[in-house]
């Protein structure tokens, strides 16, 4: 059985080439004759050799690892996104750590990251300057740059908003309690100032808002709380996240109450749990998955050519109606 060697000098050795020639040919750089090339990536290939990964480090000055810096790392919509920049950074060669709550933040001052993929509001915009400042490739997913030398992926949260709100209007429903998460992030700040252009757009419109955490427990809270009092039935949700949303659904459940009859609800986020829920959550939706690839490949096409001008990216937005808001109420 082959072993592993325990550097290039024994592959130059068996390969009859200088140690420099193999160290060429393994980070693919000098002018090599293709015989060569094949012979020592044969040999290399063999003995299941591994470049040091402090050793390339050193010599690239690029350590191939990105930091993925996100708000949670919990849930489906957490899951995806991360899949998706697995999926896009293995594609380019590269490694990734996941950076989460407030100790997070030291990893911003490492020197082993190339670069960095910001979902997380935490991330102050003077640490994300300090970052450009320091070389590192910046991408900011879903909120605004704080100056010019910063590239940005946003959702197009207006037109999915504007979508939800139409989509509501035609059923006439002039009377809608939206559910916001954290006005402190952007993306749900647009979603909030979406809804009040299209109110301004259609004054007749009449909007209840309540504030709640990003969890099932805070929809639940805030379904149990508007349905004591005395609203217009039936009671109509626009809820800015899918996992709000499905608090709603245990509240109904739990109070012989029917979604879709009782309660109209529309999400955001387009999990895909709320295609199996009885009846299917209406959503405004989005591929998380690509998003996070395609998040990646930028990042990377960032770092390939440093001089370029950032990129600003918007990833397109749907609606998808369930049978969660399409009925009208009868009179």
């Amino acid at each position: 059985m082959a072993g592993k060697l325990r550097g290039i000098k024994a592959i130059a050795h068996e390969a009859g080439v200088a140690i420099s020639t193999v160290s060429c040919v393994l980070n693919n750089t000098g002018r090599i004759s293709s015989q060569t090339r094949e012979r020592v990536l044969s040999i290399a290939k063999k003995h299941n050799y591994e470049p040091s990964f402090v050793a390339q480090s050193l010599k690239s000055k690029r350590t191939r690892v990105i930091g993925i810096f996100v708000v949670n790392y919990v849930g489906e919509f957490y899951s995806q996104l991360i899949s998706g920049i697995d999926q896009g950074l293995s594609e380019e060669g590269y490694e990734f750590v996941v950076c989460h709550g407030a100790r997070a933040q030291r990893f911003l001052g490492e020197g082993f990251l190339d670069g960095v993929i910001i979902f997380d509001a935490i991330i102050s915009n003077r640490e994300i300057e300090n970052l450009i400042v320091a070389g590192k490739a910046v991408l900011l997913l879903d909120r605004c740059a704080p100056n010019s030398k910063v590239s940005t992926f946003l959702l197009d949260s207006r037109s999915g908003v504007q979508a939800a709100m139409q989509h509501l209007l035609e059923l006439q429903y002039t009377e809608i309690h939206c559910i916001t998460g954290s006005l402190s992030t952007y993306y749900m700040q647009e979603r909030m100032d979406a809804v009040q252009q299209f109110l301004r757009d259609h004054p007749e419109l009449v909007i209840h808002w309540h504030s709640s955490s990003v969890e099932q427990s805070s929809g639940y809270r805030v379904v149990k709380s508007v349905y004591a009092r005395a609203y217009k039935r039936p009671l109509v949700f626009f809820v800015f996240s899918d996992q709000t949303a499905l608090g709603i659904y245990e509240y109904a459940r739990n109070n012989n109450l029917e979604i879709g009859r009782d309660i109209m609800v529309v999400g955001f986020d387009g999990l895909s749990v709320g295609r199996y829920l009885a009846p299917a959550l209406s959503s405004v939706s989005f591929d998380t998955v690509s998003w996070g690839r395609k998040a990646a490949h930028l990042l990377v096409h960032q770092l390939a050519q440093p001089d370029l001008n950032p990129t600003h990216e918007i990833l397109p937005t749907e609606l998808f109606i369930g049978a969660s808001s399409y009925r009208i109420a009868s009179t």
